[in-house]
């Protein structure tokens, strides 16, 4: 697990001494900038992170500031180095014995939770206190929606090889607890071998959608392999920002020229492919969202020829 504190450079000022004029100058000046009232780091690092990262850092220095709560939900998920649909929600603690503090003690940008968390729940992260990885998608599964749910688990079984959905099953159906239905939900969905969280977002999207098709995932075809097979012969392939930021794929141009060489091969075996990216998996201010759209469209192509259900 990562040393998040020594990545993003987190100072705790409660250590630092009032006759150490050089900090409190660089936060006068703006070159330092408090995450909580306890907690800085470094201007110029914050801003160069991403927004996953900046929400990491976010939850470590709420986690180092809090006394007894316990680091919770997409914040945990995010100090475990896990997935998340989304990074710009409040952190979410909870409290060992269960209670919230009263509503005028908890600083903006924090969520309480009411519920039981037994100490077999909770385990220190570089002295933080965090949820285990079971309760924080057991958590998860009771306070986000179905698509944070899924990216979630197949983050855990992607990271973790070593769980499986059964281990996780039996974690999370270890007790009584509110929302089982919920998590029987994303246990009936999630699938193992799952690398991206675009790609757990773009299927339940189609599965939830009024489309009559199946899905296959992770399918070998040739060579290759596609993220998911609809049908039987539309490809769609999920694709991050990342994959053309000209270094973690290599060179962009590169990546481009490879990528058109893999999908002409795939056409040339009679597939049509479908290739979307974050913004297709967005639903619009009309209610649609692009990917079913378009694979709508896919479909009723392919059935006017006699492909597909």
């Amino acid at each position: 697990m990562h040393n998040w504190t020594a990545h993003f450079k987190l100072l705790e000022l409660r250590k630092v001494k009032l006759s150490n004029d050089f900090v409190y100058q660089q936060l006068h000046e703006g070159k330092l900038i408090r995450l909580t009232g306890e907690i800085a780091m470094p201007a110029d690092r914050y801003e160069e992170l991403p927004p996953w990262q900046r929400a990491t850092a976010m939850a470590m220095a709420v986690g180092k500031t809090v006394d007894k709560a316990v680091v919770s939900g997409v914040a945990a998920a995010l100090l475990h180095g896990l997935p998340v649909l989304s990074y710009d929600g409040p952190i979410d603690l909870t409290l060992p014995s269960g209670k919230q503090p009263a509503p005028h003690l908890v600083p903006p940008g924090r969520r309480y939770h009411s519920a039981a968390l037994p100490k077999e729940h909770i385990i220190e992260v570089r002295g933080v206190r965090v949820t285990t990885l079971a309760r924080t998608i057991l958590d998860i599964t009771r306070w986000e929606g179905i698509i944070a749910r899924v990216i979630a688990l197949e983050g855990v079984l992607h990271r973790h090889p070593h769980l499986s959905l059964e281990t996780l099953r039996h974690s999370a159906f270890g007790r009584p607890h509110p929302g089982s239905r919920a998590v029987r939900e994303v246990f009936h969905l999630a699938r193992p071998g799952i690398e991206s969280p675009l790609e757990s977002w773009a299927r339940v999207l189609i599965l939830q959608s009024d489309l009559e098709c199946t899905v296959r995932t992770q399918v070998k075809i040739g060579a290759h392999r596609v993220d998911m097979l609809i049908d039987d012969h539309i490809i769609v392939e999920v694709d991050g920002a990342f994959k053309y930021d000209g270094t973690t794929f290599g060179k962009t141009d590169d990546v481009l020229r490879m990528e058109r060489k893999r999908e002409k091969d795939l056409q040339n075996r009679g597939f049509w492919v479908l290739r979307v990216e974050r913004d297709d998996l967005i639903e619009r201010p009309d209610g649609t969202v692009p990917l079913i759209e378009m694979l709508r469209g896919a479909l009723a192509r392919g059935r006017g020829l006699g492909l597909g259900a």
